[in-house]
């Protein structure tokens, strides 16, 4: 499923990140490509709204954060049998954070800042 600037009703896009700038940021980006948009400051925040009942088409997950990161709680995403697209995001640009993320089961990393035409990439490879 390809998803392109300007449609609408692209489905639930999830932003996992425990920066109130980020979540602006990947809000406006994800909401030009028709995502409801919802947020979760932490990693433990996101799956809890899965296990709650909640489905995101895609998610945007930090690495850094307080309570579980995004490694652990993609891990136990995947775990629970969650098949969200999700892109691994972090200021860090070691090649090991990349591992560690997809490893984990993200779909694909991207280094900070997240941008269109990185989002775009994304959204259009899955």
């Amino acid at each position: 499923m390809a998803f392109e600037a300007g449609s609408s009703n692209a489905g639930n896009a999830l932003i996992v990140d425990d920066d109130s700038m980020m979540h602006f940021i990947h809000k406006f980006l994800l909401s030009r490509f028709g995502f409801k948009i919802f947020v979760a400051e932490n990693g433990k925040q996101a799956v809890e709204l899965f296990q709650s009942g909640q489905h995101f088409d895609v998610v945007t997950m930090d690495f850094q954060m307080p309570v579980m990161d995004g490694v652990q709680a993609i891990k136990k995403l995947r775990d629970m049998g969650v098949d969200s697209k999700i892109l691994g995001v972090s200021a860090c640009d070691e090649a090991t954070v990349k591992e560690l993320f997809l490893e984990a089961g993200a779909n694909d990393f991207v280094t900070k800042p997240l941008t269109h035409d990185k989002l775009a990439s994304f959204l259009k490879n899955i």
